[in-house]
Order: structure tokens, then C-alpha cells, then sequence
């Protein structure tokens, strides 16, 4: 077997690539497989990568460990399935929030996670192809999804998670509610939208059940808008999410399928809806086309 350890340098707050000597270091310790660590320096140089190994060594690698976030875990499967490299993938959760990762179950510990690697712990999951591009876990957009692309590499690496919700707190007095409209596996309808998201699994942003229905592996993604409504009800909502209790709730609409339309409504759109996040990265402009692909993604699945 011959593993490939994907390292992003930004990660880990700027650790990843001794974790990602550690995992060579171990992996050749407790078994006869080699394995070799590629630093994802930018996201063409890993596409130029990739499509090197499909022509002239497709079936060398046997398992990919990606070690980042779940942006950096999310455009290595992009690149990879566009590429059509059908390799099972592993994520090393060393991002500030690690909302994937924590589905997956994956251990931050060396030992454990190269014992789940060895052992060909896998399982299929779900991805949607949004706009022309693989989304594993989330896209979204509004108010409170932008703060991993506004906040500095450095304020990430001191503040971790305080960065996103500092940025969140800022928002709350600002918001302006943007018409929109959405539809369903054909179904429609319009809301006055302060965020949305389109889930994979429970946790996105940080907030561990805020996809309250959702499964990696059923098929489906979850739609969560939340509406318009005073500071004071939006707050009690975002309580409710804290525990898992918001569905039902008169500020969410929270529905399930397998292909979404998302557009804006309105000739002079609030700039904050104009584009979306995917995974923690810069997604596309509006509107977005959604079409979850069932089972698409073979990964490492930890105990």
C-alpha cells in the first residue's frame, strides 16, 4: 500500500507538516506501506498534481490523508473527483473548526488515526455538486457564513473559533434581510432570508446540530434559511440551535432533497447574499444550482 499525506502549511495553526511527518514516520513504523507527503501549496498546483498521478500512475496510491480543514479537505475532493482519481480519503482534523472532520470521527491522535487507516475503516458519504464544484459538507451564504474568508491567516491562528464569532457578533446589529427564493426537488417558495445553509451533516459553522436531520450517507442535503425576525426572537432561536430543538421554529424553514435552485429576488440584492461560502472557502455567485450525488466520496471512518 502506498499512502499519500496531503499537507496544507496554513493549518494546524501552523503545525501541520510536523503532524504530517509524525503520520509518514508512524505509518512506516507499524506497517510494511510507504508513504509520501505532498504540500498543497495552491489549489492548481494540487490539480496539476493530481492529473499527473492519473496518467502516469492512477492505481499507485492506495489511501489519501488530508491534513487541514474542512476548506482544505473540501477542494482536495474536488480536485480528486474531477480528476477521477478513486482513491477512500482521510481528513486530519487540524482546521479552527473542523465541522466535516467531527462526522467523520476521525481521531486527531497519530496512533489512532493511522490504526483506522491500516485497518480500511471506510464508508461511502454523500457530495453536491454546486456550480460547477464538489461541496462535501456545506454551502451557504448571508449574513454570519463569511467570516473564514475575512479574517486574516493570522487572526485564525491566535483566535481560532473567537474569529468567526466575533465577526458573527459584529453582524447582528447590520443585518438586512434579502428576499429569496428557493425550490426543492421542484417545490418553491420565498422567504426574507438573514442566512441559509446547505447541509450534509449536523454541524456546520461551528454549530454541532444545526443540521438536525441530516446524514452523510441518505442521499440528501438539508436546507436551513432563517427568516427575518427582531433581534430579541433570533436570539432565542439561536439557542434552540445551540441544542439541537430548533425544528420546528417560526424563524427557520428547514427542508430535505436531492436538487436545489437558490436565487435572489429583488433588483438591488444586499451585497452580503452576492456570493456563497463552500466548506469554509469562496463559493459562487447566485444563483446556485445543487445536486447532492448519493455515495459519491469513499472515507476513513474513525470509532
Amino acid at each position: 500500500m502506498n499512502i499519500l499525506i496531503i499537507c496544507n502549511p496554513n493549518s494546524g495553526r501552523g503545525n501541520s507538516f510536523s503532524f504530517a511527518k509524525k503520520l509518514k514516520k508512524r505509518i512506516e513504523k507499524v506497517s510494511s506501506y510507504s508513504a509520501e507527503i505532498y504540500l498543497s501549496k495552491s489549489v492548481e498546483k494540487m490539480r496539476e498534481f493530481f492529473a499527473e498521478i492519473k496518467k502516469e500512475r492512477p492505481n499507485f496510491y492506495n489511501s489519501i490523508l488530508i491534513l487541514g480543514g474542512d476548506g482544505t479537505f473540501s477542494l482536495a475532493v474536488d480536485a480528486l473527483l474531477k480528476i477521477g482519481l478513486n482513491v477512500p480519503v482521510a481528513i486530519f482534523p487540524l482546521g479552527t473548526v473542523n465541522d466535516f472532520a467531527k462526522q467523520t470521527h476521525m481521531a486527531k491522535s497519530v496512533k489512532k488515526c493511522v490504526s483506522t487507516i491500516l485497518a480500511q475503516k471506510t464508508k461511502k458519504c454523500d457530495v453536491a455538486f454546486v456550480n460547477g464544484d464538489y461541496v462535501v459538507n456545506v454551502a451557504c451564504g448571508g449574513y454570519f457564513t463569511h467570516g473564514v474568508n475575512t479574517y486574516s491567516r493570522v487572526a485564525k491562528k491566535m483566535f481560532g473559533k473567537l474569529a468567526y464569532f466575533g465577526k458573527a457578533a459584529f453582524n447582528v446589529f447590520n443585518m438586512r434581510a434579502q428576499k429569496m427564493r428557493y425550490t426543492i426537488d421542484g417545490e418553491t417558495f420565498e422567504a426574507e432570508t438573514i442566512m441559509y445553509l446547505v447541509m450534509n451533516s449536523a454541524s456546520a459553522g461551528g454549530f454541532k446540530h444545526i443540521g438536525a436531520r441530516a446524514k452523510i450517507d441518505d442521499g440528501l442535503f438539508d436546507l436551513c434559511v432563517i427568516k427575518k425576525a427582531r433581534i430579541g426572537r433570533l436570539a432565542r432561536t439561536a439557542i434552540k440551535i445551540l441544542g439541537g430543538r430548533h425544528i420546528p421554529d417560526k424563524c427557520i424553514e428547514y427542508r430535505q432533497g436531492k436538487n436545489f435552485k437558490i436565487e435572489l429576488v429583488g433588483e438591488k440584492p444586499n451585497p452580503n447574499f452576492l456570493k456563497s461560502d463552500f466548506d469554509g472557502n469562496v463559493g459562487e455567485k447566485l444563483p446556485l444550482e445543487i445536486k447532492v450525488d448519493n455515495k459519491k466520496l469513499e472515507i476513513y471512518y474513525g470509532d
